[in-house]
């Protein structure tokens, strides 16, 4: 099978916050200490890779798993795929899940980059978001990464937060980037189907303020291209050359093989979901289809979509608008219109 990018779904978290759409389930040893097992099948049966250049860790909160249950599962990624010799090896954590212990068994299994999910350095905001960690939590875990090692961080920070202002956001920016790290994902807030917070929504509990998530996008933006920052994808940033190569391999359409729960794999034109440890929603992919969905992707990035896969009067209208500029064969996204993506994708599909 030639992949070289591995997503493993690790689905248990301590609680599940109401913002969230994943697949997740609340955390269960029995069943946390029997999913080794579950990889192992899945792994065995998707049959052998290239040499990895990413493997990422999801959820869920992998880092849920205690300690020796992390080395079991890593130990048979290990049996089951050959990494690379700079392969990205990324997991998901949660910051009331980092024991000093934990963070050197991790780093030293070949784990070499951490996605922490601070979302926010405000109490208040945390409480809205159901999070059960706190802002000294998240600053422990910083130091137990650090102490390990770990010289390619990245936090998960979110914004349009119910209740949130913008001298909220500003000050978890200015916190997040006192930690000095590598990588940064800023998020505005989304409201997905079956959550408690669309009911909230369609309650009229919570309203949605574009003209609020657009200002705090634009100081997001300034504040962290004043800081040296590469604004990469609409919403992730980095420090030079510390880009997710894992997600850069989603956005750019490379082959990807996912197992777990609800993991999604697309190799050779075909795509699937895993299921009980059984591949569904098989789908046969056109060389058509896979160039529109790429170029969605990658018109989300600073480099831009290819202008030739969609027709010059589709481009035309988002140009004239100032939502778009064209830089040779690419097409990219003005600020105007990274505030519209999703809107633009609609359209262009």
């Amino acid at each position: 099978m030639s992949v070289r990018h591995l997503y493993l779904h690790l689905p248990f978290c301590p609680s599940i916050c109401p913002y969230c759409s994943f697949y997740v389930e609340r955390v269960d040893r029995k069943k946390m200490d029997a999913f080794a097992a579950r990889l192992d099948a899945e792994l065995r049966d998707a049959g052998p890779t290239d040499a990895l250049e990413t493997v990422y860790f999801g959820g869920g909160t992998p880092t849920a798993f205690s300690t020796p249950q992390l080395e079991a599962l890593l130990a048979v990624v290990d049996r089951k795929v050959r990494r690379s010799k700079d392969c990205e090896t990324t997991m998901e954590a949660n910051p009331s899940t980092l024991p000093a212990e934990k963070c050197r068994m991790l780093r030293g299994r070949g784990i070499n980059r951490i996605s922490l999910g601070a979302q926010s350095f405000d109490e208040r905001v945390l409480v809205t978001l159901g999070r059960h960690h706190s802002t000294s939590a998240v600053h422990k875990a910083w130091k137990n990464l650090r102490g390990a090692g770990f010289q390619n961080l990245n936090l998960d920070l979110m914004f349009g937060v119910p209740g949130q202002t913008l001298d909220s956001w500003e000050a978890t920016l200015r916190s997040a980037l006192e930690l000095e790290p590598e990588h940064l994902s800023c998020y505005n807030l989304t409201y997905e189907e079956d959550t408690p917070y669309m009911e909230r929504l369609q309650q009229g509990v919570y309203r949605e303020d574009s003209e609020r998530n657009e200002i705090m996008f634009a100081l997001t933006e300034d504040m962290l291209a004043d800081a040296g920052w590469h604004h990469y994808e609409i919403s992730n940033y980095a420090r030079p050359g510390f880009e997710c190569r894992h997600n850069l391999a989603y956005w750019t359409g490379r082959d990807y093989l996912g197992v777990g729960p609800s993991a999604v794999s697309t190799v050779r034109g075909k795509r699937w979901k895993m299921a009980d440890g059984r591949r569904v929603e098989m789908e046969s992919l056109t060389l058509e289809l896979r160039s529109r969905e790429q170029a969605l992707l990658e018109l989300r990035t600073s480099r831009g979509a290819d202008k030739n896969v969609f027709a010059p009067e589709q481009w035309r209208p988002l140009i004239e608008e100032g939502l778009a500029v064209a830089k040779k064969d690419r097409v990219v996204l003005t600020r105007e219109g990274r505030l519209r993506a999703d809107e633009i994708a609609v359209y262009l599909c």
